[in-house]
């Protein structure tokens, strides 16, 4: 039996917790399941036969194996598909509109692939295309094979997404299932950064103990500086990236300068965890020093193009020891 039709097991996933199911009908939209045709059987109200029903709300409409032929989808229900194009490595494109009518903030988009969790054995890949920015691969840092990420979008635009496996994989057993949600915000912060801030000089943001500030890398040469003064008392500052962790694209490079320039510490990853891409460094520091601490994306990444989407929070505490170890 196809591991495709194992889809409806129960979620085993956190993120496919409460994912809609398409044989109920509470969660599934009037205008995606179709009804029964009545046969033409006279007067005995008999119905004909309709077909097994959709293995979701929004299944995939092929061709759609460019970003032209992208299948439409509305956000909040669940799409699927399959990579089952034997001759060539299939693409799935989908796409979706933002409206964000009259918000004033920032409008949080989610996106989450699950395959691993329905027993699918394909490893998808991600890609988005938004309105302005070049598209973007979703890497799957977080050590699963489903990709998921979290952005802000300030305007109104039309995203598409490409979907494919990663080694080419094709079949039946290749089922993904997608789904776009307006998340939230996903952590707070108590400043954002200050553009421009490429260089060095006056005008740089401050850090300062307890404090989370935002930013984001625009493009792949976009280097943001800020600047930390210690006060008598603070014997180490550790500083610490929170981005693709919470679902970010951004795979950050983090460091810390002194005031003459030179590089006291530099880090493209969580402590001992080559998985963890939220770099984190610590160091001993001079009351009497003035510090420069710049963030940018990886750069051995070539696939971290930058953009609105690539966001982070740098979180700024006093320690009293080094706690990278």
């Amino acid at each position: 039996m196809p591991r495709l039709l194992l889809l409806f097991i129960a979620c085993t996933g956190c993120r496919s917790c409460g994912a809609p199911s398409a044989t109920n009908s509470d969660s599934t939209p009037t205008d995606s399941v179709d009804t029964a045709e009545t046969g033409e059987t006279g007067d005995t109200g008999e119905t004909g036969d309709t077909g097994p029903e959709p293995l979701c709300p929004q299944p995939e409409v092929e061709p759609n194996d460019h970003k032209t032929d992208a299948s439409p989808i509305t956000m909040t229900w669940w799409a699927c598909g399959a990579f089952d194009d034997p001759d060539e490595n299939d693409w799935d494109h989908l796409s979706f509109a933002v409206e964000r009518g009259d918000a004033v903030s920032d409008t949080w988009i989610e996106i989450d692939v699950d395959a691993l969790n329905r027993a699918s054995v394909a490893d998808p890949e991600l890609i988005v295309y938004g309105p302005v920015d070049d598209g973007f691969l979703v890497e799957d840092f977080d050590r699963e094979t489903d990709p998921y990420v979290v952005f802000p979008v300030s305007d109104d635009g039309e995203f598409t997404l490409a979907l494919y496996d990663k080694y080419a994989g094709s079949g039946p057993d290749y089922g993904w299932f997608l789904r776009v949600l307006e998340g939230k915000q996903p952590l707070e912060w108590d400043l954002e950064e200050v553009e421009p801030n490429d260089t060095l000089g006056d005008g740089l943001v401050a850090l300062v103990d307890g404090e989370r500030v935002y930013g984001v890398c625009s493009d792949a040469f976009d280097l943001d500086w800020f600047v930390f003064e210690p006060q008598p008392d603070q014997p180490y500052v550790t500083l610490s990236i929170m981005a693709n962790n919470l679902g970010s694209p951004l795979d950050a490079r983090l460091a810390i300068y002194n005031s003459l320039g030179t590089k006291l510490e530099v880090a493209t990853q969580g402590i001992g965890d080559t998985y963890d891409k939220d770099p984190v460094v610590s160091v001993p520091v001079d009351p009497e020093e003035t510090y420069y601490v710049s963030v940018r994306v990886e750069s051995d990444e070539s696939t971290q193009v930058g953009g609105s989407a690539f966001w982070y929070v740098l979180d700024v505490a006093i320690t009293d020891e080094d706690t990278t170890g």
